[in-house]
C-alpha cells in the first residue's frame, strides 16, 4: 500500500513538472514578449533582449521595437542596442512622433528622447570600438538635428579631446558627408580646432 502511494505521488509530481516545462516552453515559442516581461522581472536581461527580439521579429510593430531597444539599453548589449537602434531611429516618422511624446511626458529632463537615444547609439558603437560607424552616426544626427549641447556629435568631439583616433575618425566623417553646414556647423569646426584637429 506504501509503495503505490509513492509511486502515485512521483508520478504526480512528474506531471506537474512536465506540466510546468510545457507551460513555460509554449510562453516562450507563443507569447516571446510576456516571456520577455518575465525574464526583465527576474533580472534576466539578455534573456529578455533575447524574447523581444523574437517578438519584435515576429510582429514589425514599432512598440516592439522600442521595447526591444529600451531592454537592449538596460542589459548594456551593445551590439543589440546599434543594430536595432539605428532600425528604430530609421523609421523616421515614427521615431520622431515617439520622441515628441517622451518630451511632452517628461519637460524638465533638460535634454531631448532624441539626443537621449542617438547618445546611447553612438556610444554603443564606440563600446564595439567601431568609431567610423559612431561618428558616421553622429554627423548624421547633427546634419538632420544640428549640432547642439546635448548632441552626439558634441559628445563625440567632448570624447575627441582626449582620443585622437576618434577625432581623426570624426574628421572623416565630416568630409565623407561632403562637408555639411548644419546648425552651429562652425562651432563644431571651432571645438575641434580648438582640440588641434585641421579639416
Amino acid at each position: 500500500m506504501g509503495g503505490l502511494i509513492k509511486k502515485t505521488a512521483i508520478i504526480t509530481a512528474l506531471s506537474l513538472i512536465a506540466i510546468a516545462f510545457l507551460s513555460v516552453f509554449a510562453i516562450f515559442t507563443f507569447s516571446p514578449s510576456l516571456a520577455g516581461d518575465c525574464c526583465f522581472e527576474l533580472g534576466l536581461k539578455n534573456l529578455a533582449v533575447s524574447c523581444y527580439e523574437r517578438e519584435y521579429k515576429s510582429t514589425g510593430e514599432y512598440d516592439d521595437l522600442v521595447e526591444l531597444v529600451d531592454c537592449a539599453i538596460y542589459a548594456e548589449d551593445n551590439q543589440a542596442v546599434v543594430d536595432y537602434g539605428v532600425i528604430m531611429k530609421n523609421r523616421k516618422i515614427e521615431f520622431d512622433g515617439y520622441c515628441k511624446e517622451l518630451d511632452e511626458e517628461s519637460e524638465n529632463v533638460g535634454y531631448s528622447a532624441y539626443d537621449y537615444y542617438t547618445n546611447v547609439i553612438m556610444q554603443a558603437y564606440i563600446s564595439l570600438e567601431n568609431k567610423d560607424d559612431a561618428t558616421k552616426f553622429a554627423v548624421e544626427c547633427a546634419i538632420e538635428k544640428g549640432y547642439t549641447e546635448d548632441s552626439a556629435l558634441k559628445n563625440a568631439v567632448n570624447m575627441a579631446k582626449d582620443d585622437k583616433a576618434l577625432g581623426d575618425s570624426i574628421i572623416v566623417a565630416y568630409k565623407n558627408a561632403n562637408k555639411p553646414n548644419f546648425s552651429n556647423s562652425e562651432k563644431f569646426k571651432k571645438e575641434m580646432k580648438d582640440f588641434g584637429y585641421t579639416f
